[in-house]
């Protein structure tokens, strides 16, 4: 239950953790930051495989990062809410990094959800006097080792409980689309149709298994209307609550209940991996799989271009890179593949009209995507991957051992023979030519957006110059 909701204010000295003014100075959105206090129930699990209270009504403190029109009558009446995802040990907003501009397109309101008490160190490496009241103390008071706690080993502590987030999350969702004085979007969704997506990116698809597994398609509850995993790893689903030791296994990463529209959409990273392989359903009448034709899980435009501008993260020696020992990181748009299917997953929400399916990426027994010269076979193919100017490729080679993690989720891009370029198109010009076809017929399908035509053919264009097209 959320008591209390309070705005922390912008001054010259303080501002949010991972502010997107810095990203995005231009960008016609309002940001702000709230802090609620409440309680909430930490849950464990049965022996048949249910779920029951463990500890109830346990007080906590905790953020949202909310992004909004500026005006209610700008507002389309749809809500993003976010699993912000703790791998890195701060609050990342990856899926509002991909999705940011068509959330503005079309007026939507984006809620980023803190979900785990691992990323408080480094918001107050930032700021230690914004962030002090910050908590989610642990009320059962294990004596366990920190690398025998959570989902991840050492990013779960003995003095803080993953497991709130499961009522955290719910009731935020709650407030947010109710009609209670505490809610900040009251003059926004008092006159709307208001529909509620969840959306997680990589280990936050793992707590979007956990949620729908034992909360949403369990108990049918109003939280949200429909679901966007985006990259996810279901090898990270947590627990019920972090002392819990019968971590993930292939029954417990399966999605079998799905009572409301989902989008389930994997890049040549992930697609077989990370757990993904365990937790595909088939396609039916709740559940679309996409997987993307050529970008990794991390890419230039998500993991560098983004960062770029972003003071605090330069301050805490956070920015994103690429660690690959190849010199040219994957670089593909996936973000007009995932804006697209946004779009897609919303109509299906609001009119009921269930989208196209796409073959996914096939996969042999080592989980290695299927190749036929160069690039992988079926999947979400954009004009850029339908007229590739190289081998896009999921993972990259780590140079030393400290960067393989990295590089199995930030690919690499390789050259094509010398001559290829040439003989599959001939010039740069005819190229070109080939490129309004495709983006067209890319269009008129539905995998890439009327408003991402003019961007989505300058990049690849700049990409076929870069690799010698003349």
């Amino acid at each position: 239950m959320i008591k209390s909701m309070r705005l922390i204010p912008v001054t010259p000295q303080s501002h949010p953790f991972g502010t997107t003014l810095f990203a995005e100075p231009d960008l016609p959105f309002i940001e702000e930051e709230y802090f609620f206090d409440g309680t909430a129930n930490v849950y464990e699990r049965t022996e048949d495989g249910g779920k029951r209270v463990r500890y109830a009504d346990a007080p906590y403190t905790s953020r949202i990062l909310l992004r909004r029109p500026a005006s209610p009558d700008a507002f389309s009446g749809n809500i993003i809410f976010e699993i912000m995802n703790a791998t890195p040990r701060y609050d990342l907003d990856r899926c509002w990094t991909i999705l940011r501009r068509q959330i503005l397109r079309d007026g939507d309101i984006y809620v980023g959800v803190l979900s785990k008490p691992v990323v408080f160190d480094n918001m107050r490496r930032l700021d230690p006097e914004r962030y002090q009241d910050l908590k989610w103390p642990n009320p059962l008071k294990y004596d366990i080792p920190a690398d025998k706690l959570g989902n991840i080993p050492t990013a779960s502590f003995p003095e803080s409980e993953d497991g709130l987030y499961w009522d955290i999350l719910m009731d935020t969702a709650r407030l947010l689309r109710g009609d209670s004085d505490m809610n900040p979007l009251k003059s926004f969704t008092a006159a709307k149709d208001v529909r509620t997506i969840l959306a997680a990116w990589s280990q936050s698809g793992g707590y979007m298994v956990r949620y729908i597994q034992d909360f949403g398609a369990q108990e049918g509850t109003d939280c949200f209307d429909g679901y966007f995993a985006m990259g996810a790893a279901p090898i990270c689903t947590p627990n019920l609550n972090q002392e819990e030791q019968t971590l993930a296994t292939e029954m417990d990463q399966q999605l079998t209940m799905l009572d409301r529209p989902m989008i389930d959409m994997h890049t040549e990273s992930d697609n077989a991996r990370l757990g993904a392989v365990l937790t595909r359903m088939e396609n039916g009448p709740f559940y679309r799989l996409y997987d993307i034709a050529g970008p990794s899980h991390d890419t230039v435009y998500s993991s560098v271009e983004y960062y770029q501008n972003n003071s605090d993260f330069k301050k805490l020696g956070l920015m994103p890179r690429y660690q690959g020992a190849e010199p040219n990181p994957n670089s593909f748009p996936y973000h007009f593949a995932y804006q697209a299917a946004l779009v897609l997953l919303k109509r299906w929400i609001r009119e009921g009209t269930a989208p196209f399916t796409v073959d996914p990426i096939p996969f042999d027994e080592n989980l290695e995507n299927r190749k036929e010269n160069g690039n992988s076979v079926g999947g979400w193919q954009l004009p850029q991957f339908k007229l590739a100017v190289c081998e896009y490729h999921g993972t990259a080679t780590p140079p030393a051992p400290e960067y393989a993690f990295s590089c199995s989720v930030f690919g690499c891009e390789r050259p094509f023979a010398e001559g290829e370029l040439e003989r599959r198109y001939g010039s740069l010009e005819h190229y070109h030519e080939l490129l309004l076809q495709e983006t067209e017929a890319a269009i008129q399908a539905g995998l890439l957006l009327e408003e991402d035509r003019e961007e989505s053919i300058e990049r690849a264009m700049k990409q076929a110059e870069k690799y010698g097209l003349k």
